[in-house]
């Protein structure tokens, strides 16, 4: 029997992506449309495990794709979060946390890797998915993304 193989996904978060993250603006659309065809190569690929750190931006955007790829499309795909800390979204805005709540509820499988932040902790998530999966996909175009430490 093969190992299960896993992706995990990294990316900006949203003040960073270089057009509005909203559907129906033609940018927005072509990228969707292009993660959608990435997840779907690597499940047809045999990737079944997919990791995302439930993130503002990027890992929210992907796992809601690898759910709807999972129950619209009935792929075989499983959807793990890897949440650094309880609480994560406790100071976002509404929306994000909204759709946050959501995908959690929604993941075969939710791994707090702490109860709560310290300094550290993004790279501690970033390394647990890193060290479960045999690819990473993420959304990079040149510009830097992320901070030495991330804030709460």
């Amino acid at each position: 029997m093969s190992a299960l193989r896993s992706c995990c996904f990294t990316g900006y978060r949203p003040e960073k992506f270089p057009f509005p993250l909203k559907p129906g603006h033609p940018l927005y659309n072509a990228f969707e449309n292009k993660l959608t065809d990435a997840i779907f190569t690597l499940a047809s690929d045999g990737f079944v495990r997919f990791y995302s750190g439930a993130a503002q931006g990027f890992d929210l955007l992907a796992a809601e794709l690898v759910l709807l790829g999972r129950s619209s499309h009935r792929l075989p795909i499983q959807l793990y979060c890897a949440v650094p800390f309880r609480g994560q979204a406790d100071s976002w805005a509404p929306a994000w946390k909204k759709r946050y709540d959501a995908v959690l509820a929604q993941a075969d499988h939710v791994e707090f890797l702490s109860d709560g932040y310290f300094q550290g902790c993004y790279q501690r998530r970033n390394r647990f998915m890193v060290d479960n999966s045999q690819t990473v996909l993420t959304y990079f175009d040149g510009k830097p993304g992320g901070r030495s430490e991330e804030r709460r």
